[in-house]
């Protein structure tokens, strides 16, 4: 069981030492793309992180295939093939293709890395999800009631109806699907309405949105096929 451990690493530990050869070949000791390679290597060798992995190891593929082509443009300088161009060839060809060898194996690696999954980070879209109101259907509203005695034009075309108790409804965005307060005022103000109005949170709460409103089994307007 250790030594496959062990084995699973060395794509982080070959990058490692692959960023240390390069960053040995530039002769400059204060590299900054090279140290903050490393440390981002090293914190991906000690704490194994998924979407981290991928990431790096994606990149790193992406980096030598554009390697790869700088080689082949630097080989096609040589207008006959020379004691150089065999070493650059075989060097390059060995170094880079191992890089795509252990960066893909690192990618296919994390690829196949079991997703740790917390339960917990469903619970926020859960709950959005629940208080969004589309498609409702009446076994899906409580029925209400009530006097309306105020009618006015809320905020994004909405329109809003205030009861004698202070409460307030809406349909939603009902200016720009025919409705107008005219004749909402003439049918509505000052007359007990049915309301449809949509349940939430799985049904634990009831919103303002009217899903239905009737006046005297008048249908006025209705969101229900």
């Amino acid at each position: 069981m250790r030594k496959k451990a062990i084995l699973s690493l060395v794509p982080e530990i070959y990058l490692i030492c692959a960023t240390v050869y390069y960053w040995i070949l530039t002769g400059t000791a204060l590299n900054p793309f090279a140290i903050g390679l490393l440390l981002v290597l090293v914190f991906q060798l000690l704490s194994k992180k998924r979407i981290p992995g991928l990431i790096i190891s994606s990149i790193f593929i992406l980096l030598n295939l554009y390697m790869v082509l700088a080689l082949l443009s630097e080989l096609s300088e040589f207008e006959e093939p020379t004691g150089n161009y065999w070493k650059l060839l075989v060097v390059g060809a060995l170094f880079l293709g191992l890089n795509l060898v252990m960066g893909g194996a690192m990618l296919w690696k994390y690829l196949n890395k079991p997703v740790n999954f917390n339960p917990a980070v469903l619970l926020p879209i859960l709950l959005f999800n629940s208080c969004i109101i589309q498609n409702t259907k009446p076994e899906d509203c409580v029925v209400q009631n009530e006097k309306i005695i105020h009618i006015e034009e809320g905020t994004s075309y909405d329109i809003v109806f205030k009861d004698a108790g202070g409460d307030r409804y809406y349909i939603n965005r009902g200016l720009e699907q025919g409705l107008n307060l005219d004749s909402l005022n003439a049918k509505v103000l000052n007359k007990t309405v049915t309301l449809h109005l949509a349940k939430v949170l799985g049904g634990l709460a009831t919103s303002e949105h009217i899903s239905q409103l009737s006046v005297n089994d008048d249908i006025i307007f209705t969101e229900f096929e």
